[in-house]
């Protein structure tokens, strides 16, 4: 099969690096893949393992992402185009249609689609639903990172549940494994006098970090609980305030991001996700691979999936920093099994989901 990975840009990001996992594993399994981007970063470039064929189409709007595509089916004549993002799900179509191609599209929708639309302006999400509601046809089936965005999609724009396929994210490769085995020297890490939480997320609006900083806050009334937080994002002073107001600035360090969060993961007593809303929720599998219990919120709608109802993790109401707050001090004084969080985790390694993905298209 030869097979098309579509995304915007692109840059590095969970899709990215997804689409990167697909590749190198469809590749071995003798299928050729291309990673086309609308503009693709020189990082990406940079990152990429060298059996990937990366194709820019060097567009900086729709109009030209749907000539250069087409201008690419034309060409390239793929077996399949696996577009992600609403916006691509249409530019795909139209360039389908205007290059009378043979190619056979299967969407991949990655959060909830009446959530990606709530972010856009009235006229931009009327438009874009109408484009999306027109088009969906055109595609020979659609395909979901959860059950909850499976059933999201077929509410917002009509596309009959039995064309959308549940298709979890391949979040777990050896090289993954393998980077949570290195030595971490944070100093709470080497410490352990106290019970210490990793958090791994963008310092942004979604990942509801200022719900965890204010269960932090309770927790620590109750024990003290050490909190390290590995990622960047526009609103971190924001929640470096919040942390300093409720007094627990000594006890949550805002390390920054980190190319192996893995190795804290598999450290630390506990992984919480704070999350909104969520796709999928990659690190939520990969903290559980990594043997390292798991609370979450119950953001729509992947955590939930991955933790099977509850069965694999704590799962809490988005929002609530009190029922947050109860979930972790409970899970750390639960004892928990190591070696069955890990088999659930291994569950979304690439080899497994990409097995999925090739009887999907098959």
């Amino acid at each position: 099969m030869h097979i098309a990975f579509l995304q915007v840009g692109p840059g590095i990001g969970p899709i990215t690096n997804n689409n990167f996992r697909f590749s190198q594993e469809l590749i071995k399994l003798g299928h050729k893949v291309d990673l086309v981007g609308t503009n693709v970063a020189a990082s990406t470039y940079e990152k990429a393992p060298e059996t990937i064929r990366i194709i820019s189409l060097q567009s900086n709007s729709n109009l030209a992402t749907i000539r250069g595509l087409s201008a690419y089916l034309k060409k390239e004549n793929p077996d399949y185009l696996l577009p992600s993002g609403a916006v691509m799900h249409v530019v795909s179509a139209i360039a389908k249609m205007l290059s009378r191609s043979s190619v056979k599209i299967y969407t991949r929708t990655h959060i909830e689609t009446s959530l990606y639309l709530k972010e856009r302006g009235f006229l931009n999400r009327q438009l874009l639903r109408f484009l999306l509601w027109a088009f969906r046809n055109v595609a020979d089936g659609h395909i979901a990172a959860s059950r909850g965005a499976a059933d999201d999609l077929a509410r917002v724009i009509g596309v009959p549940q039995e064309k959308i396929d549940v298709l979890y994210n391949p979040s777990i490769d050896d090289d993954i494994i393998a980077m949570s085995h290195e030595n971490v020297s944070h100093p709470w890490i080497m410490d352990r006098s106290a019970p210490v939480i990793v958090c791994v997320a963008r310092l942004v609006e979604q990942k509801g970090i200022d719900t965890l900083v204010s269960a932090m806050a309770l927790v620590n009334k109750r024990r003290k609980v050490r909190l390290i937080i590995l990622g960047e994002g526009d609103l971190r002073g924001k929640f470096e305030r919040q942390a300093s107001d409720l007094r627990v600035d000594d006890l949550v360090d805002f390390h920054g991001h980190l190319d192996n969060p893995f190795k804290f993961m598999r450290k630390a007593d506990l992984f919480v996700l704070s999350s909104n809303y969520e796709g999928f929720a990659n690190v939520v599998a990969e903290a559980l691979a990594c043997g390292c219990p798991v609370v979450s919120t119950d953001a729509p709608s992947g955590p939930r999936e991955i933790l099977s109802d509850g069965d694999f993790g704590t799962i809490v109401p988005v929002r609530q920093p009190v029922e947050l707050s109860k979930a972790i001090l409970a899970s750390l004084e639960t004892s928990h099994d190591m070696g069955r969080l890990t088999s659930r985790g291994m569950r979304f390694h690439v080899r497994n989901i990409t097995a999925d993905l090739v009887k999907l298209l098959k």
